[in-house]
């Protein structure tokens, strides 16, 4: 049998859909595939799945030619074959020519108005060999009869507050069952949050079941919102669907604002893309007008669709904000200005310091560029600060979760080193305990499900302080070989007791147990010695043990430092950049930048080398030392 060949679109308007022709479950799948215009289409449906192993292997008859497709799509047009009349559909893999790049990057443009014009979007999500759909789908009808009902706790309701709401308990298996739809490789596409966002019905399928995408959706979000830890019994809400439903919201497609493209550009950073400019292209039709200068070019490499796209959305934006979701490139492709959004920023965080930009590091100023004669160099005018002296070894996610003390430890022991050149820049009392306490965070605390900028200056340091203090009694209630490491062990006992020193307030903690005290003075007793026990009890006995603030500090701390160092320059300041900063580095401030940024020299260029925090540079101090006269402004040719 010849294969099939395609025409030609003739309008930048025309796309293309199948008709699936009637059968038996076995028989051969055929259909015929029919050119339309936009704006006069018939009715038809669009389908939503997962490409699946891109190997095109299961054939397919179209106008008597054969075509062939994935086993995924075999499988979803046999799902939704129809015994006794054609049924008109849009599926990418057949009503594009994969082929041909000049019409993939055409119709592209056209997914906003393909999946917002179809009757209904049918949601592929697989067969079901282990026979879960039943129990999910009757989980799910449950849960929507009552989604509106919040419990309102931080815990999952108990078996009695589910039996109450006629839902069932925790031992009960469907809710591994939903687990499992949960995890399902679809939720892990890229293409989906466009799909599903801007469809005006939408019906999920999976294996014999059809469920309505609103009472999936009321089910997740009631799940999340009577669960602080958005956690069920079996059910484990990842990331990928969190994001989906997160940006559900049939009323209104669009983003309304820059920061929502920002929002949305690193929250599907995980989500799978069989071809990586299509974390960029696969967004585009949820950006409405803001985004119809963004021409779709699947000609250039990924790097120059990440690097024209961030100049775009910086002119876009009219402001640098883009620039702190830039890393290092593991593999030296320039530019490294430009973020790679198919690499998630730093493995494990659940958190990126400074994306809420509440810093103003060039107060209100604008971007100033100018045009480029290359795509990888972006021109930018700011302003040279200073350079870097030291730094810590990369503090990695192994020594923040396993180690506090030698983090903490090894951060404090470069500002003591620098001591006498920092203390010239931050002259007020205790300088060098609060700017510890603070870079640690950079700047910011965490309370639950919202991250602060700038809490109170004191609250944070007893935060810091009540983290060590609980972290050390961690360590002793799993009797932690660590404890016997006396140094780093009486170190944390002091920066404990200069934070709480620091706070000068003369409170007084809720005292502690009698028990616990005998018990805290035998642990140290014989992890240490008598001496340090008694550092141990009066540091308790000033600190308290606070846990709510001990979390508060613990959290940001995890979100913030991984894969990053602590620095300090050559004029005293200290910051907290990324891990491939090194000595000689340059800190500058940018016009239009929320933070300062780190830069290497290269000849009349600078690496970009990410954002930092600097304590004394994040609400504007440079710029206001540049309008008094003290510094100059100077071009900056990133790469």
């Amino acid at each position: 049998m010849d294969s099939f060949t395609y025409t030609n679109l003739q309008s930048k308007n025309s796309f293309r859909l199948i008709l699936l022709q009637p059968g038996q479950p076995n028989d051969t799948l055929q259909c015929l595939i029919q050119t339309h215009d936009a704006t006069t289409s018939p009715p038809y449906e669009a389908l939503s799945y997962v490409w699946g192993e891109s190997s095109q292997t299961h054939p397919l008859t179209c106008h008597g030619k054969k075509l062939l497709i994935t086993s995924t799509l075999d499988s979803a047009l046999r799902r939704l074959r129809l015994p006794n009349a054609p049924r008109s559909l849009w599926v990418d893999q057949l009503c594009i020519n994969q082929t041909d790049l000049d019409e993939r990057t055409q119709q592209v443009q056209l997914m906003r108005t393909i999946y917002s014009q179809a009757e209904k979007v049918l949601i592929w999500l697989g067969n079901d060999p282990d026979n879960r759909s039943p129990g999910a789908k009757t989980l799910i009808n449950r849960i929507n009869a009552v989604w509106n009902d919040h419990i309102g706790s931080l815990r999952f309701p108990s078996n009695d507050q589910l039996t109450q709401r006629g839902l069932p308990t925790h031992d009960d298996p469907c809710w591994k069952d939903l687990e499992a739809m949960l995890n399902l490789p679809y939720f892990q596409r890229i293409w989906i949050v466009q799909e599903c966002r801007l469809a005006s019905n939408l019906t999920l399928l999976w294996g014999t079941q059809h469920i309505p995408w609103m009472h999936f959706y009321h089910t997740y979000n009631w799940i999340a919102s009577n669960s602080g830890s958005y956690q069920a019994p079996g059910v484990s809400l990842n990331i990928h669907s969190e994001i989906l439903f997160s940006s559900s919201n049939c009323d209104d497609p669009d983003f309304s604002d820059d920061h929502d493209w920002l929002h949305i550009l690193k929250a599907t950073r995980m989500h799978g893309a069989t071809d990586p400019r299509d974390k960029v292209y696969g967004l585009l039709g949820l950006f409405g007008e803001k985004a119809a200068s963004i021409i779709p070019d699947y000609r250039k490499p990924p790097i120059q669709v990440f690097a024209d796209f961030a100049t775009r959305m910086i002119s876009q934006m009219d402001s640098l904000k883009l620039l702190s979701f830039a890393q290092l490139a593991k593999d030296d492709v320039f530019p490294l200005w430009a973020p790679r959004w198919e690499w998630d920023l730093h493995g494990d965080m659940t958190y990126k310091p400074f994306e809420h930009y509440d810093f103003h590091a060039s107060k209100n100023l604008h971007p100033v560029t100018k045009p480029s004669l290359r795509w990888d160099i972006l021109p930018l005018k700011g302003i040279l600060i200073d350079e870097i002296e030291c730094t810590t070894v990369p503090l990695t996610d192994g020594i923040v979760n396993q180690s506090t003390e030698n983090l903490i430890t090894q951060a404090w022991n470069l500002l003591d080193a620098q001591k006498s050149v920092i203390q010239s820049k931050h002259t007020t009392p205790h300088s060098l305990i609060t700017t510890l306490v603070w870079t640690l965070t950079a700047g910011q605390a965490m309370y639950p499900h919202i991250l602060m900028y700038k809490p109170a200056e004191k609250t944070h340091l007893l935060d810091f302080a009540a983290h060590l203090a609980n972290h050390l009694l961690d360590k002793m209630d799993q009797d932690d070989e660590t404890l016997k490491q006396g140094g780093c062990l009486r170190k944390i006992l002091e920066l404990a007791l200069l934070a709480r020193k620091a706070y000068h307030e003369d409170t007084t903690p809720d005292p502690i147990p009698e028990s616990s005290r005998k018990w805290i003075h035998e642990t140290m007793t014989w992890a240490h010695d008598e001496q340090t026990a008694e550092l141990a009890m009066s540091t308790f006995d000033k600190v308290g043990i606070d846990e709510e603030a001990h979390h508060r500090y613990q959290t940001m701390l995890w979100c913030v430092v991984p894969w990053r160092r602590i620095f300090t320059t050559k004029q005293g300041y200290v910051g907290l950049g990324a891990h491939g900063i090194q000595p000689g580095d340059k800190i500058c401030v940018l016009f239009g930048g929320a933070t300062p940024y780190v830069v290497r020299p290269d000849g009349d260029e600078y690496l970009f080398k990410g954002e930092c925090y600097v304590r004394g540079l994040m609400d504007g101090e440079a710029i206001s030392a540049w309008e008094g006269g003290e510094l100059e402004e100077q071009w900056f040719y990133l790469r």
